[in-house]
């Protein structure tokens, strides 16, 4: 098991402050850009929008891990 080493001015415990400030900034960024997207699209055409993206993060995350695989084989072979 990897541990962080202990290096003098090394403060670890900052990360989990560091992440909800990250996580609370984008997503009220992510309400603000719903809010002004909506002042000028159609509902119908911002659900449809909405589950494309859902459906081209499903597809990416199904189909990265292969591509990443196989870039990894074709590396074993160059070797």
């Amino acid at each position: 098991m990897r541990t962080l080493p202990i290096t003098p001015m090394w403060h670890s415990t900052i990360f989990a402050p560091y992440f909800v400030a990250g996580a609370i900034y984008s997503g009220i960024a992510a309400i603000i850009l719903v809010a002004a997207i909506s002042r000028w699209v159609e509902w119908s055409m911002m659900a449809g929008l909405s589950a494309g993206f859902v459906l081209a993060l499903i597809l990416f995350t199904k189909f990265f891990p292969i591509i990443s695989i196989w870039e990894t084989e074709k590396e074993d072979r160059e070797k």
